[in-house]
């Protein structure tokens, strides 16, 4: 009898423990979007009355503008074509939907009549389209209009089929579904978002996310003087990293400096650049550009 008493109280502690082991607090979807720095809120902040309320076109817009690294450019911008019904919305809005209006390839282009119904609800079929853009897919050359939740439901983005007007809540549920998905990139959606300098790293893994490290790579190359080549890379490269330098097949010597945080180098030749296409390579990664006529 006592060993049948002792083994139901080892059981009892072990199912006790196991529990325990969950975490105490699982935070929201609206919750993490508003810790990674995606979602700001109004008013009284991301508040459950925020997150209940019926999203807006524009609003839903601004997000994906967000998530792209573009909101500062939206708020500034001075562009004045816009879209027909662009009066619908207060002043905070006007930049924003001229934006849009100049932007049409962030997937909040309007309509064929000119208008953008930019206080109108949004559906999950829009958002999820919104969504595949900023994951890199492109409509027309990826999947078409009518394709979009089953080419969604392949790259994993499924939370908001069936969805006919979404809440804020419903757009934070499907950005944190989104959010651990691979994209064109290679990368999950969160490694995008890092490596872009939207999100922080410490955000992220804090949020839970694994971040990914991309490939190293080089992001750009150009001259930038009479005898000057600067190279920009997409993170920090190795200091003792090969590096070449060829107008065609010939090669050019160069003074190499990397920067402090290694993510620039700049290549300083001997002699003025001659117009020419050029081919930069640092270890693995290559890049290939023209150099113009003085």
């Amino acid at each position: 009898m006592k060993l049948k008493r002792l083994s139901a109280v080892i059981l009892t502690i072990a199912m006790l423990a196991s529990f325990l082991s969950l975490p105490a607090f699982a935070k929201t979807a609206g919750e993490t979007c508003e810790d990674l720095g995606i979602f700001v809120g109004e008013g009284s902040g991301v508040d459950e009355a925020y997150l209940a309320s019926t999203a807006t076109r524009q609003q839903a817009g601004l997000l994906v503008v967000r998530m792209m690294g573009q909101e500062d450019a939206a708020l500034e911008f001075e562009g004045t074509d816009t879209f027909t019904d662009a009066s619908d919305s207060s002043a905070f809005w006007q930049p924003v939907l001229a934006y849009f209006k100049a932007n049409p390839a962030l997937g909040f282009g309007g309509y064929p009549d000119g208008s953008f119904n930019p206080t109108g609800t949004v559906s999950g079929t829009e958002f999820t389209k919104a969504l595949l853009t900023v994951m890199g897919y492109t409509q027309g050359v990826d999947y078409e209009w009518t394709e979009v939740m089953d080419f969604a439901a392949e790259a994993g983005l499924t939370v908001l089929e069936g969805k006919t007007v979404l809440t804020i809540g419903d757009i934070a549920e499907a950005i944190v579904e989104a959010l651990g998905l691979t994209t064109t990139s290679g990368l999950t959606l969160i490694s995008d978002l890092v490596a872009a300098g939207v999100v922080t790293e410490a955000a992220a893994t804090d949020a839970g996310f694994d971040v990914e490290a991309p490939e190293f790579a080089i992001a750009s190359a150009a001259a930038s003087g009479k005898k000057v080549i600067t190279v920009e890379f997409n993170g920090a490269a190795d200091e003792e990293a090969t590096v070449t330098l060829k107008r065609g097949s010939i090669g050019v010597n160069t003074v190499n400096e990397f920067s402090e945080d290694g993510t620039s180098l700049t290549m300083t030749g001997y002699y003025n650049l001659i117009a020419g296409t050029y081919t930069v390579t640092v270890d693995d990664a290559i890049y290939t550009f023209d150099v113009e006529a003085e």
